[in-house]
C-alpha cells in the first residue's frame, strides 16, 4: 500500500513539473519565433505558455508570458502601442503582487519608452522614474544615466520643451 501512494505521489509531482517544463518550453519557442520575425508563430506560442502557466498558478511564468506577449506586439505592430502597453502592464501587475521589483523596474522602463513614442510624456515621466528610483536605492548607476539620458532626449524634439530636460542632464 505504502508503494502504491509512493508511486502516485511520484506520478502527480512529475505531472506538474511536465506541465511547468511545457510553459517554459512555450516560452523558449515564443521566444526563438520573435527573434526570427514570425510574430503570428510568437504570439501562438506566448499565449500557450500563458493559459498553461494559469492552470499551473505559476504567477512567475504569468507575468513572464504576459511580458512576452508584450514585446511581440511592440515588434509586430509599430503603428498601434496598446496592445504592449496591455500586456507590459499585466505583467507589472502580475510582477508587483509578487514583489520581484527588479523585473517591475525593467517593465516601468519598458512602459515609459512606449508613452514616450505615444508623446504622453507625463505618464513617461512617471514610469521612469519608478524604474529609477529601484536602481538608485540598489546604486546602479549605469540605469540611472540611461534613463536620465532618456528623459532629457524626451523633450528635445520639442523645441519649446528643451527646459524641461535640463534636470536630467
Amino acid at each position: 500500500m505504502r508503494l502504491f501512494i509512493f508511486i502516485l505521489l511520484v506520478i502527480c509531482f512529475s505531472g506538474c513539473l511536465w506541465a511547468q517544463d511545457s510553459a517554459v518550453k512555450l516560452l523558449k519557442q515564443a521566444k526563438t519565433h520573435l527573434d526570427e520575425g514570425k510574430y503570428p508563430m510568437a504570439i501562438n506560442a506566448a499565449y500557450k505558455a500563458l493559459k498553461q502557466a494559469e492552470k499551473e498558478h505559476n504567477r512567475f511564468l504569468i507575468g513572464k508570458s504576459y511580458w512576452l506577449l508584450g514585446s511581440i506586439s511592440y515588434y509586430n505592430n509599430q503603428d498601434d502601442k496598446n496592445k504592449a502597453l496591455k500586456y507590459y502592464s499585466d505583467a507589472l501587475h502580475v510582477y508587483e503582487k509578487i514583489r520581484e521589483d527588479s523585473l517591475c523596474a525593467m517593465l516601468n522602463y519598458n512602459l515609459g519608452a512606449i508613452y514616450i513614442e505615444k508623446k504622453e510624456f507625463d505618464s513617461a515621466v512617471v514610469r521612469l522614474n519608478k524604474s529609477k528610483d529601484f536602481f538608485k536605492n540598489r546604486k546602479q548607476y549605469w540605469h540611472i544615466s540611461r534613463i536620465n539620458s532618456v528623459l532629457a532626449e524626451m523633450y528635445l524634439p520639442e523645441s519649446t520643451q528643451i527646459e524641461k530636460s535640463l534636470p536630467y542632464i
